[in-house]
C-alpha cells in the first residue's frame, strides 16, 4: 500500500508531456493572464522542493488531515518516513 500511494505521488509531482493541444491550452490562458512573476518568485518556484520542507508540512500538518489533492493522511506519510528512518 505504501509503494501504490508513494508512486501515486511521484506520478503527480512529474512534468506532464507536451503536446499541440497543451501548447494551445496554456496559449489560451496566457492571455488571461495580467500580471506577471517578479524575478524573486520564479526562482523560488524554480528551486523545488526539499526534504527538510516536506518534513516540516508533515510536522505542521493535523492528525487526520489531508493537504494537497492526493489525499494522503498526515498518519501514513509518518508512518513513511519512521520506515525510511529505520
Amino acid at each position: 500500500m505504501v509503494e501504490i500511494a508513494s508512486n501515486y505521488n511521484k506520478q503527480l509531482q512529474e512534468k506532464p508531456q507536451m503536446n499541440m493541444a497543451r501548447r494551445r491550452a496554456i496559449t489560451k490562458m496566457k492571455k488571461h493572464v495580467k500580471e506577471t512573476l517578479q524575478d524573486v518568485e520564479i526562482a523560488e518556484l524554480r528551486a523545488g522542493t526539499s526534504t527538510e520542507d516536506v518534513e516540516e508540512a508533515i510536522k505542521q500538518n493535523k492528525a487526520g488531515k489531508f493537504s494537497g489533492h492526493s489525499s494522503i493522511t498526515y498518519e501514513f506519510w509518518s508512518l513513511e518516513r519512521t520506515k525510511e528512518k529505520q
